[in-house]
């Protein structure tokens, strides 16, 4: 389990990166035409006052808050422990026969995992409906990898992304609607304790107000042509496997691989064969990130 004692409580930092995420977001919605995407963000960066300091804080706490959102899924942990310590106490108990039914332990950690993969298809989503050479190119990416999903693919790509199509509409639908969902899911989860402290409000603002003066996102237009168009920086190994295998294998099977192990983690003993095979999955990832960086 990872401590960071240093640092205020990441399941209160993921809310604040979160919180701030959506009020610059929102900000920024009321400039923004879904008909006119790439002419809104021209708009908001160069002629709107101020709008390349929301736009850029936007962007920093937005990946901020899926870092620590990691963070946080990997410093619960301790939830797999408390599963197996309560699973042998049961199987201890005669009338019980060694049976032990799912508890709220489970349904966490389905949670967080779930919370995670919701993340970084809201970043995804983000990047899309920027419309621009990165985000058109990963819009067009990801309705080909849907449609190869057997049986029920062009079903899913025509409710929930279909760019060819419709454009940015589904993606900039998905975008808000999931945002919401993540926050409904942290508020309920965390009202309980501490939604969010001033030390958790402070250090997610400032630390996006950091991140956001010194590194300003850029964006390319696309009509500018380019040899090699690469999408998000955390889609660059899904894009680079698509140059050797199959769409549905490496845009669908291989993405849920270190999802059905965290899932599968729960109830195995074996844990640590279990971390092997995802750490095996991450460096892979990794390799072929860098490979696609390179480029």
């Amino acid at each position: 389990m990872i401590k960071l004692t240093f640092l205020p409580q990441r399941g209160e930092l993921t809310n604040g990166f979160l919180l701030i995420s959506s009020l610059s977001g929102m900000i920024l919605l009321f400039q923004f035409d879904v008909s006119t995407p790439l002419e809104s963000v021209v708009y908001i960066n160069s002629i709107l006052p101020f709008g390349w300091f929301w736009r850029s804080i936007h962007y920093w706490s937005s990946q901020l808050f899926l870092l620590f959102l990691a963070i946080h899924l990997f410093e619960r942990f301790d939830l797999l422990e408390r599963f197996d310590k309560k699973k042998e106490k049961a199987a201890k108990l005669p009338e019980n026969n060694g049976a032990f039914s799912i508890n709220t332990d489970f349904i966490m950690w389905v949670v967080l995992v779930s919370t995670v993969v919701l993340g970084i298809i809201v970043l995804f989503t983000g990047y899309v409906i920027r419309w621009d050479e990165t985000g058109r190119s990963a819009g067009i990416i990801a309705s080909e990898i849907l449609k190869s999903i057997p049986l029920f693919g062009g079903f899913i790509d025509t409710l929930l992304m279909d760019t060819g199509y419709e454009g940015i509409n589904k993606a900039f639908a998905l975008h808000i609607n999931l945002t919401l969902l993540l926050w409904g899911i942290g508020s309920w989860y965390h009202t309980k304790r501490v939604l969010l402290g001033k030390k958790a409000l402070w250090f997610s603002f400032i630390t996006s107000m950091v991140f956001a003066l010194i590194f300003i996102p850029q964006f390319k237009s696309p009509d500018v042509i380019a040899e090699n168009i690469k999408g998000p920086w955390f889609f660059l190994g899904i894009q680079e496997l698509l140059r050797y295998i199959p769409v549905f294998w490496a845009g669908v099977v291989f993405p849920l691989m270190p999802v059905i192990l965290l899932i599968y983690m729960f109830f195995t003993k074996n844990k640590k064969q279990i971390g092997f095979y995802l750490l095996f999955w991450g460096l892979i990832y990794l390799f072929l990130t860098i490979i696609a960086t390179l480029r």
